[in-house]
């Protein structure tokens, strides 16, 4: 036991005194942005106008602002099923370039829509 202690230590010493590191040493690595982000989305005007139900929908995503495209807390923009499609695509590309969205501390808005009165509206 002893004379595994004294290995122990000596060895210890003589890494210490040769200037032998114990680890590596760490290498900085620096990214350098190959191209500038993309601008953010120009999303198309809300389509809201509705027969039934079925043909609205929720994006719950921001429409504007530097979060543009993330979801967002309380958010409650109805529009129809194919405008809702279009948001979606639109961010989908933005979001693979840039992905600048914060995780949610709150419960998300509304995930559903009903047509009232010809209009797509948010609904619980």
């Amino acid at each position: 036991m002893a004379r595994g202690t004294l290995l122990l230590v000596t060895s210890g010493l003589l890494l210490a005194f040769t200037g032998c590191p114990l680890r590596p040493p760490v290498q900085e690595v620096v990214a350098t942005p190959t191209e500038a982000p993309p601008n953010p989305p120009a999303l198309p005007p809300v389509e809201d106008h509705c027969q039934a139900d079925t043909d609205c929908d929720v994006p719950d995503l921001h429409s504007e602002g530097e979060y543009i495209c993330c979801q967002g807390c309380g958010l409650a923009t109805a529009g129809t099923v194919e405008w809702v499609e279009k948001v979606k695509s639109e961010c989908q590309a933005y979001l693979t370039a840039r992905n600048n969205c914060l995780p949610l501390a709150c419960p998300p808005g509304p995930s559903k829509a009903a047509c009232v009165e010809g209009r797509c509206v948010p609904t619980l």
